[in-house]
């Protein structure tokens, strides 16, 4: 059920910090699809969905923070698609804690959104801050 493997190459974006924050994302997400698909209480899922939310919202904190220094040209883009992220997760972990029974593929619909982000925006994003930095 795991829709990528956290070590994948596909999800590096060759930033150490963006990188082990996406590790991290990844794995919860691992998490909340084991609590979704053993029958794990709502309250487990709800847990799992909070803290993935807040491990998104201080992963684009930093990432923005980043785009910024270095003067990032596409940083509205970016910006905008990280919205659109926290609205897809916003919409389930509410829905979760009124009640809804949230289903594995709207985990893995969340999951996979996140991980063409990382697999378009931020690589294109590592590759202009990298080079900043030089």
């Amino acid at each position: 059920m795991t829709t990528i493997d956290i070590l994948d190459p596909s999800v590096r974006t060759g930033d150490a910090m963006v990188d082990g924050q996406h590790r991290a994302i990844l794995a919860t997400v691992r998490e909340i699809e084991e609590a979704v698909q053993n029958g794990t209480a709502r309250a487990r899922s709800s847990y799992w969905l909070d803290l993935f939310r807040d491990y998104l919202i201080e992963h684009f904190k930093s990432e923005d923070a980043l785009m910024v220094r270095t003067k990032y040209p596409n940083l509205e883009r970016h910006r905008a698609a990280h919205r659109a992220i926290a609205i897809e997760v916003h919409s389930l972990l509410s829905a979760s804690q009124n009640g809804t029974v949230v289903v594995p593929s709207e985990i893995q619909a969340v999951a996979r959104l996140f991980v063409a982000h990382i697999q378009s925006d931020d690589r294109e994003m590592a590759i202009f801050t990298q080079d900043a930095h030089h």
